[in-house]
């Protein structure tokens, strides 16, 4: 991982402190605000493990986050490393179904252009599973962000086949550029309006 133009390797990302999600069950809906920093991808992978059912989320959103939790069903939020807990009386029988095969979760929000945004449930364990055949390590810019499935699916993509995730100190054209060359970049993912 290349964020803020330091090298980071996967066992510092492993060893970042996590204690806090012991409170944490298979199952549980943990709404994780971030982006692709070490701290956030070291919590994904956790609640992967932990088999939560995610719900990435990013500052750029914070005015839709109620909606978000609630839509949800989240249980618990994660910011800045800091866990809370919320009380909530939703049910939803995808969630309840998801739970009960104990498998990992991925609720993504559809970006509301059109209407209202609508929650996405993955299930995770299946989403992962094509990663399982090895392709070409590449050094690949995470342009899309944190909530996105693309960008998410860019992240796995660099993790499970040795790439190298760079991380734009900001996702303006200067500096996707001076990343692309500075970092050697193969691949940038990203969205129409951008290439325009």
């Amino acid at each position: 991982l290349i964020y803020k133009d330091r090298e980071i390797h996967f066992q510092d990302i492993e060893k970042i402190d996590s204690r806090n999600l012991n409170e944490i069950n298979n199952g549980d809906v943990v709404a994780l605000i971030g982006d692709y920093d070490p701290v956030s991808i070291s919590y994904l992978i956790k609640l992967i493990d932990l088999k939560a059912i995610i719900v990435p989320l990013t500052n750029a959103t914070i005015k839709q986050h109620s909606f978000f939790l609630e839509q949800a069903c989240v249980d618990f939020v994660v910011e800045n490393g800091t866990l809370s807990k919320r009380t909530h009386n939703n049910h939803n029988d995808k969630i309840e179904k998801l739970r009960k095969l104990n498998h990992a979760g991925l609720i993504a929000f559809s970006s509301g252009t059109t209407s209202t945004p609508k929650a996405i449930l993955h299930d995770l364990s299946l989403f992962l599973k094509k990663f399982s055949v090895p392709k070409k390590s590449l050094n690949t810019i995470n342009f899309l962000l944190f909530d996105h499935i693309g960008g998410l699916n860019t992240l796995f993509y660099s993790l499970f086949n040795k790439g190298t995730s760079i991380i734009p100190v900001a996702r303006t054209v200067e500096s996707v550029i001076d990343a692309c060359t500075k970092h050697q970049v193969e691949l940038l993912p990203t969205t129409p309006t951008f290439l325009r």
